[in-house]
């Protein structure tokens, strides 16, 4: 098989329930495999069990805490910058682990999927109701390079401290000309996101502003979230024809107790 389409999801068992046979992989003229990312904690023994009850669909397991290329789930990583990007009440009160799963999902994945074009990202709360199912070829044939089913404003404030000032030196010292002010940026709700991997992990300037934001700490200081960071990249470095919000895909987030296009 040439799969070159993944989708994604993270953290449970749970996740491969039929809506995402029934309402993906039964409606895509793409082939796909099926990557659970868990920190360990789905046995060898839970594995064999889960992909007995999913015979349709190609499952690969990946321990974020021991498989290469080990830059994932880092606990040295969790260092306060108290200069740029400070810890608050609200902030402090996710936990490491949320801090983990955010760092991977602004940064980590891309070196996690460098065999792969696209990525799928469900996560295990996401219950889908409606898929695209040309997307994957929309989006090739027409240089679309991240979708998201929903985009919203900048993430609350007491989590994004300092990001704006990161922001303004990078644009500064790089000579960029925003396509759009910080405080116009729209945010896709990246629970649920389609990207282009190819793109970004070879585009120069996105390269570079996640190296700045990995080095500034801010992720682990304050929870700079992917919702944020990715909401940045966009708003900032790619033409609005490149990505989009697919009003075509619908789910239901669990853990928010929101319904997405409905």
């Amino acid at each position: 098989k040439t799969a070159y389409e993944i989708y994604q999801c993270d953290w449970s068992s749970d996740v491969c329930s039929s809506d995402l046979f029934d309402n993906i992989i039964t409606k895509s003229n793409q082939k796909f495999d099926v990557i659970i990312y868990h920190e360990g904690n789905i046995s060898n023994e839970h594995q064999l069990f889960i992909s007995s009850q999913t015979p349709n669909m190609d499952l690969i397991f990946i321990d974020v805490k021991s498989s290469f290329p080990k830059t994932a789930f880092d606990n040295s990583k969790n260092l306060i910058n108290y200069e740029l990007c400070p810890p608050n009440p609200q902030s402090s009160l996710f936990s490491l682990g949320y801090k983990h799963m955010c760092h991977f999902w602004s940064i980590d994945f891309l070196e996690y999927l460098t065999n792969y074009k696209y990525v799928v990202r469900i996560d295990e709360d996401c219950f889908i109701t409606k898929f695209d199912q040309n997307l994957i070829e929309n989006m090739d044939n027409n240089k679309i390079y991240f979708t998201s089913p929903y985009f919203q404003e900048q993430d609350e404030w007491y989590v994004i401290v300092g990001l704006e000032k990161l922001w303004n030196k990078f644009i500064s010292e790089n000579n960029i000309n925003p396509i759009k002010t910080f405080d116009k940026i729209k945010c896709p709700y990246t629970n649920f996101m389609v990207m282009n991997i190819e793109f970004f992990k070879n585009n120069t300037v996105v390269k570079k502003i996640l190296k700045e934001i990995e080095e500034s700490h801010g992720i682990y200081s304050n929870r700079w979230g992917d919702l944020p960071i990715w909401g940045m990249i966009l708003s900032t470095l790619i033409d609005e024809t490149h990505y989009f919000e697919n009003k075509n895909i619908s789910y239901f987030h669990a853990s928010h107790n929101k319904t997405i296009n409905k």
